[in-house]
């Protein structure tokens, strides 16, 4: 049975959704968080300038560590801060800490804007030797599981291995 301690976090993201686009700067935003992460974001800088008629949505800034781990993506609408996991058999519970120290900065440095919402999404990753087996003992009940299997129990090897030799075919005309 899985359990939430069999789950490696993976990556993190955190947003801030801004209410105002021309209230961004990208000069400033630069300044500010190279000047106190530029340990964290020691990658390529890309700071695109793009005409006002290019959708809010779209980086204008984009920092990222040499490791790729870190990323702080800034666009007219919205600031993201990504963690991406290097190592899936470590587990640090304060990247989400690290991850919102930026954005918690960016919002001291810069008072008058207004942030609309906030996003969080994290992903989390187990692997497992049977993964259909853990999914089917997971969520399906005794009933459920007893036809499932008695069904492929019934389907004739031939029939299987007919089956699996057409799907490597069509598989192989669509690589080609």
């Amino acid at each position: 049975m899985l359990r939430a301690q069999d789950f490696r976090l993976i990556s993190a993201q955190v947003v801030l959704f801004l209410s105002d686009p021309k209230a961004f700067s990208q000069p400033q935003f630069l300044a500010t968080m190279l000047g106190h992460f530029a340990g964290r974001y020691d990658g390529p800088v890309q700071a695109l300038p793009f005409q006002d008629d290019v959708a809010a949505e779209i980086p204008r800034v984009i920092l990222q560590s040499q490791d790729g781990q870190w990323k702080l993506q800034a666009s007219l609408n919205r600031i993201d801060s990504f963690w991406f996991s290097n190592d899936l058999s470590t587990q640090n519970i304060d990247i989400i800490t690290d991850c919102v120290e930026v954005l918690r900065k960016y919002m001291e440095t810069f008072p008058h804007i207004q942030i609309t919402r906030l996003g969080f999404v994290v992903r989390h990753l187990n692997e497992t030797e049977n993964p259909a087996g853990e999914l089917i003992d997971h969520f399906c009940n005794p009933k459920v599981k007893a036809t499932l299997f008695n069904l492929l129990g019934q389907i004739p090897r031939s029939l299987l291995r007919l089956l699996q030799r057409c799907y490597c075919r069509w598989h192989e005309r669509l690589s080609a």
